[in-house]
């Protein structure tokens, strides 16, 4: 399972496609000290958590002022497997590019949301087109020249390809002759649970568990647990909390989490569940990968 350290962040960007541009309630900064961080991270390692996301649930995890320290952190911790995150890239430095180099576990994850300055503030709602030029240029050149390992980098294209683009260009030169990643990855069709407006009609039937649900659990500042860290951005699925509950307790089969199973099974999805058009769905006999395991026997005895 990937669990999230879920950070609420400003961010430079107001993307047409994100809740941020729609919002007037923004939740308030809420962001892990690195003591909290560090505890918070051994507390999931015991538990058998072994996968962290890094991406906050609104803003760029690059707007942390302990960003370096925390990334340098989970690097140290031999029991991890995976950890990593989506950004903007805007606020990259050659420190974080000094930490990619040696990275062994992590992944970097940047953003494309246009080929041109145009295309750019169009679906940014800013003027930073050449900023981020110049910073995926920086990267781009510190992966010849360094020779970091771009296994570690996946460019996520968030938007129409310009395949004729510098830009395209250049990324595809890395990822054809350095081995660094691509993958389109829009957001432009999901309502972030019903919370915007809806950009999309999809007549389709839910019934099953929501990917969601088995691999995108959150863990937010002060403690409390959500089901969906990717969408739960006012905090209405949580299913426990690390400093009143262990993990043990949280993700029993009689908890608030087997009770979520238990419904979506059968096609119930509560509160922003229930208008969410992210039609990401699995069942048992899906769950094939190794860090979900331990939800096998859960779901496993659920079903049944």
């Amino acid at each position: 399972m990937i669990i999230n350290l879920t950070q609420f962040l400003r961010c430079q960007l107001k993307c047409k496609f994100c809740l941020n541009s729609y919002i007037h309630n923004r939740p308030d900064s809420e962001v892990f000290s690195l003591d909290q961080f560090k505890k918070v991270v051994e507390m999931c390692v015991k538990f058998g958590f072994t996968r962290f996301d890094l991406t906050p649930n609104l803003g760029d995890f690059l707007l942390d002022k302990n960003h370096i320290e925390k990334l340098k952190f989970l690097e140290q911790v031999p029991e991890i497997e995976w950890y990593g995150f989506v950004t903007n890239f805007l606020n990259s430095s050659k420190e974080l590019l000094e930490h990619i180099q040696n990275m062994k576990t992590g992944f970097v994850e940047p953003s494309v949301y246009g080929y041109n300055r145009k295309q750019y503030e169009e679906n940014t709602g800013r003027d930073y087109f050449n900023l981020f030029f110049k910073k995926l240029t920086d990267l781009n050149k510190y992966i010849i020249d360094k020779n970091i390992n771009p296994a570690r980098i996946r460019y996520y294209l968030r938007c129409d390809t310009d395949i004729d683009s510098l830009l395209y260009k250049r990324i595809s030169f890395i990822v054809q002759n350095y081995g660094a990643q691509m993958e389109n990855h829009e957001f432009i069709n999901r309502n972030w649970a019903g919370q915007i407006p809806k950009q999309c009609k999809i007549d389709v039937v839910k019934k099953g568990i929501c990917a969601h649900a088995i691999v995108d659990n959150g863990i937010f500042t002060n403690g409390d647990v959500t089901l969906c860290n990717c969408w739960d951005t006012y905090k209405t699925l949580i299913i426990g909390n690390i400093y009143k509950q262990s993990l043990e307790e949280i993700y029993s089969e009689d908890s608030i989490f087997g009770q979520y199973m238990k419904e979506q099974m059968v096609g119930i999805y509560r509160g922003i569940c229930n208008n969410c058009d992210d039609l990401t769905l699995v069942s048992p006999n899906q769950i094939e990968h190794s860090w979900m395991n331990r939800y096998k026997k859960i779901i496993g005895r659920l079903e049944r």
